[in-house]
């Protein structure tokens, strides 16, 4: 059975992220995390303590920002650090508000020698799309930018302005622009395949807007190769096998009355939980998860 390398990026609910380690423990899978270095302090020791039978590595540190080509960057480290160490069959991009809602055993299981993409992708090119790349978006990479209303404003103008001269980054490009959601599963040769292709997802999509929600998805259905791999381009969760509600929430945070539908769910992963919001249903996740995986592993041959 092939190992999965498992692609953290946490930035706070550190008692979620320690239940999630503990789930994630498994003899096939190994644990890579990025730690936001705007966090400051921060003690990895008991983190690295807890898995028994996976081996976990926090990536050196840099500044993350909302929207900006930063997460790519560190996603790009983190399927680097991971290579280096073993030629894992899956990667699986998770923030730190993630929960699996499948045993290890399973995610294994259904996954063996499937070679699929597990990524939510809109499968047509749209105009908010296109804006997203064609234009420089500057500002992303200040802390405050997210709430910062004149920074936004000139940026605005930035972006008026360029229209007005008819700036377009994609008009030498040989590439459509697609878009989804950012947390996916990534088989191994997708994943070499981005790294090969490092300098031109560089080119085209720094200093754009949200460019970890179009990367993927773009430089996939642009491949006929990889097109064809994506599990589901017509159901968000089906494809991505991750339990993510848009309609309550942007996204939703799950409680503890959303149990059984968690659970039942098909998918691999749910996203988002909130400590500050209601930790116990973390909890029942937990407790139910780790009995059935504790059985599993018993029961199991390495």
């Amino acid at each position: 059975m092939k190992k999965h390398a498992y692609l953290i990026m946490p930035f706070n609910n550190f008692e979620i992220l320690k239940k999630q380690i503990s789930l994630l423990d498994y003899p096939q899978n190994d644990i890579y995390i990025h730690m936001d270095a705007k966090i400051g302090e921060f003690d990895q020791e008991q983190f690295c303590s807890i898995p028994k039978y996976s081996n976990i590595k926090f990536i050196p540190r840099k500044n993350l920002y909302w929207a900006d080509f930063s997460q790519v960057d560190i996603v790009f480290d983190l399927i680097k650090n991971a290579k280096e160490v073993d030629d894992y069959d899956y990667f699986h991009l998770l923030s730190g508000v993630d929960l699996p809602i499948k045993t290890q055993k399973y995610i294994h299981e259904f996954l063996k020698d499937k070679d699929e993409i597990l990524l939510a992708i809109y499968p047509h090119t749209i105009s908010y799309s296109d804006d997203r790349v064609k234009y420089y978006y500057n500002f992303l990479n200040y802390k405050n930018y997210r709430n910062c209303k004149f920074l936004k404003g000139v940026n605005l103008m930035l972006m008026y302005l360029q229209k007005l001269i008819g700036i377009n980054r994609l008009r030498n490009e040989n590439i459509k622009i697609y878009n989804g959601w950012d947390w996916c599963s990534l088989p191994n040769d997708f994943a070499s395949y981005l790294l090969e292709n490092e300098k031109k997802i560089y080119k085209i999509f720094r200093k754009t807007l949200c460019p970890i929600e179009l990367v993927y998805h773009s430089m996939a259905y642009n491949s006929e190769k990889f097109r064809n791999k994506i599990r589901d381009v017509n159901n968000f969760q089906n494809s991505s096998m991750r339990l993510i509600d848009w309609k309550r929430g942007k996204p939703y945070t799950f409680r503890k009355e959303d149990f059984d539908e968690i659970i039942k769910s098909k998918c691999f992963f749910a996203r988002k939980f909130d400590e500050n919001i209601d930790f116990e249903i973390v909890n029942m996740i937990y407790d139910y998860i780790f009995e059935k995986q504790i059985k599993e592993l018993s029961e199991i041959s390495f």
